[in-house]
């Protein structure tokens, strides 16, 4: 068997992203499996993101509690 062409595994990354993104968008299809699976899939891919504020992810950063290093329960 040959191995893949470069624009057949670019293709499958684009399906797989489109796939994830449509399975993020149905709240029936959000499983913590599947959160993580996304969160894996942008890691391994160098995916970051600065939050912005009035973005998303600055909305999420601000709904993290503040964690004090100095205590106990922290560490």
């Amino acid at each position: 068997m040959s191995k893949a062409t470069d624009d057949t595994l670019s293709d499958l990354h684009g399906q797989l992203a489109q796939v994830m993104k449509d399975m993020l968008n149905d709240p029936e299809k959000v499983t913590p499996s599947i959160i993580k699976e996304v969160r894996a899939f942008l890691v391994d891919n160098k995916i970051e993101a600065i939050p912005v504020k009035g973005s998303i992810i600055s909305d999420l950063v601000d709904a993290l509690p503040d964690l004090d290093d100095s205590d106990p329960a922290f560490h």
